[in-house]
């Protein structure tokens, strides 16, 4: 509701300002005389006084039994009053109004003092009227009661061709067109009449300006006494003030407490700050180091990339290359081993069929043998032996007639011709065998058969030469049931190891072939994921060098960061000083005023706002009616001589 009030009340001074505003002719000469210096000023009253009566004469919202009083205070431009005029607005039980006009030379509640400088020295009106430079005007108030709570509100016009580079004390600017328009407050006394000690209310009001041929038309100031008629004083709680300010000493102390933390921290991060810096200074070493090792590292990659491009090229050669070995062993390999072997088979049947000749022989040596035998024993017989064996020659001689041996060897020599007849086939035999090893077939089971025959015909001619014929001829057929056995295991072997050799090859290239590929795959996938990794070498050439960069900028921000925290250390300390200060000498005392004189500051503030709302008139009735009063104050303007 004050809020408002003011706004209302500010409201009501713009519109007197524009109001005097538009009354050019009520300037006052600088360079007249008083008599004519008044006689503007009466001119100047006549034509506001008319202006105002005009407005007071419209249709009025006064409730009945209701009396308005508006004081129009007319000052020189040093703000000396020179008269007054009270204009009086009555409304009876009925509602009529009814206007009067008088003129008072009492004693206004506050009066106004107007002070001019002019580059920083002091000047009257007359002298300011058209200078340039610096100007500062300053409106100081004196409130003349003792009790009644007067604020006031100042506005003047000032033109934009005239004045700049406006600066304002205890008010407020705003732009009108082309002017500027500059509202002042003030509230005269207030600050004694509540006792506020250390507490300072606006008691003047001041603008200063760049001023350009100095001139400034009358000025307008509305002083009321209800400026506090809103305030309900019932409404003061000193319960809640209480607790108010135990929030508020609370909240300071906290404050307090925490400027001092803050204090400490600073502190401490002040101390921490050669090893953030040596810290800052290994940071921008490492990444020095870090940049060269990735240029090092690019390198590196570029020739990796470099060799896994050979390394493709080489497996795809391999691959080709297999896949030519692979053709040419279906094409020349596989063919000459099948023709090896059907070589074989041929000289295996051919051979074969020698060798069964040689076991046809071999068989009629059986009989040779089994005659042989026979004849030694019916010779043994003829000499009544029953058992007769082949013996040496030195064992049978005794007992041997001329007609005996002469059979015997008749005999002998039959069977002789046999075994010659099996020698003979023995031998073409081996010779059969020889050729096959000479053409490269592996008969390992008849490697020896050449050299068990040999022996046994040598055992043979042996035993003949000296009797011991039926031992040599048993130890031959053993020999002639070797080679059969030998021959059997040669063709088997000949299958096998055509068999098997081309299957060792196949199976060999084969796997030789799935690698290469596999490999040739392999190289290609390396090459491609070595060329994305060359691709990224820019980029981590480029964020190494700003890594490095940004690290070198932080080393050589280091400094700076030092001063920087040693200045805030110190403005926390400032800070945790102030605060202590501020909470012993404002919050603490405000305490302490709460809780011995907070009634007896209650009760001024009561008195005061009653002073305020009592203050119905200036001329003094003490009739039954609801009154008000509100003062305006107009001050003259300054104008350049002609």
């Amino acid at each position: 509701m004050v809020k408002k009030k003011f706004l209302k009340r500010c409201s009501i001074l713009m519109c007197s300002v524009l109001v005097a505003a538009n009354l050019v002719a009520c300037g006052a000469g600088t360079g007249s005389t008083n008599e004519e210096v008044k006689q503007s000023a009466y001119s100047q009253d006549n034509m506001v006084q008319t202006s105002i009566e005009k407005e007071l004469s419209s249709k009025s919202t006064l409730p009945i039994n209701t009396r308005q009083e508006t004081v129009y205070v007319f000052g020189d431009a040093n703000g000396n009053k020179d008269h007054i005029i009270v204009n009086e607005k009555v409304t009876d039980d009925k509602g009529k109004e009814t206007l009067n006009k008088t003129e008072s030379d009492g004693e206004v509640p506050v009066s106004m003092k107007v002070t001019y400088t002019l580059d920083g020295n002091e000047v009257t009106p007359e002298e300011l009227a058209g200078k340039s430079g610096k100007v500062t005007m300053r409106f100081d108030y004196t409130n003349n009661t003792k009790d009644v709570p007067f604020t006031m509100i100042t506005g003047m016009v000032l033109p934009a061709d005239v004045f700049s580079n406006v600066e304002i004390t205890n008010g407020k600017l705003t732009r009108n067109g082309d002017s500027i328009i500059a509202v002042g407050l003030a509230m005269p006394g207030l600050s004694n009449m509540l006792n506020l000690k250390g507490i300072e209310l606006p008691e003047y009001f001041e603008v200063t300006a760049d001023v350009n041929k100095f001139s400034l038309d009358m000025t307008m100031s509305v002083a009321t006494s209800n400026f506090l008629s809103d305030v309900n004083v019932d409404d003061i709680s000193i319960d809640s003030i209480k607790a108010l300010t135990d929030k508020l000493g609370s909240a300071a102390g906290q404050l307090v407490d925490g400027s001092a933390a803050l204090a400490d921290g600073t502190s401490q991060l002040k101390d921490a700050v050669p090893a953030l810096t040596d810290g800052i200074t290994r940071l921008n070493t490492g990444a020095l180091s870090l940049r060269d090792g990735m240029y090092a590292y690019i390198d590196g990659v570029n020739t990796v990339s470099a060799g896994a491009s050979q390394l493709n090229s080489g497996a795809s050669d391999l691959a080709t290359g297999l896949d030519s070995l692979a053709s040419a062993i279906n094409t020349k390999v596989v063919p000459g081993i099948t023709q090896m072997k059907n070589t074989v088979d041929v000289n295996v049947k051919t051979y074969g069929g020698k060798v069964t000749s040689v076991l046809t022989l071999a068989g009629t040596y059986d009989k040779a043998f089994a005659a042989l035998n026979n004849t030694i024993k019916s010779a043994g017989a003829a000499y009544g032996v029953s058992d007769m064996s082949v013996v040496p020659y030195s064992e049978m001689s005794s007992g041997l007639t001329e007609e005996k041996v002469s059979k015997l060897l008749t005999k002998y020599m039959s069977d002789y011709t046999i075994y010659i007849s099996a020698k003979a086939a023995f031998t073409q035999a081996d010779a059969y065998v020889s050729q096959m090893k000479l053409r490269g077939v592996d008969g390992s089971s008849v490697t020896n058969l050449g050299q068990v025959y040999q022996q046994e015909i040598a055992m043979l001619m042996s035993a003949a030469s000296n009797g011991g014929v039926y031992t040599a001829l048993s130890q031959v057929q053993t020999g002639v049931n070797q080679l059969s056995t030998g021959i059997g295991s040669m063709n088997d072997n000949t299958n096998a190891t055509k068999t098997g050799n081309t299957e060792t090859i196949c199976s060999a290239i084969y796997k030789l072939q799935t690698g290469s590929k596999t490999l040739k795959d392999g190289t290609e996938t390396l090459v491609n994921g070595l060329g994305k990794l060359t691709s990224n070498n820019d980029a981590l050439k480029s964020g190494a060098a700003q890594v490095a960069d940004g690290t070198g900028t932080l080393n050589d921000s280091a400094a700076t960061l030092a001063d920087a925290i040693e200045k805030l250390n110190a403005g926390a300390i400032t800070l945790k000083d102030g605060m202590a200060q501020f909470n012993s000498e404002a919050i603490e005392p405000l305490e302490k005023l709460v809780g011995d004189d907070l009634q007896n500051a209650v009760d001024t503030i009561k008195k005061v706002v009653k002073s305020g709302q009592d203050y119905t008139s200036f001329l003094g009735k003490s009739d039954d009616l609801k009154g008000s009063v509100t003062f305006i104050y107009k001050t003259a303007g300054i104008t350049i001589e002609e």
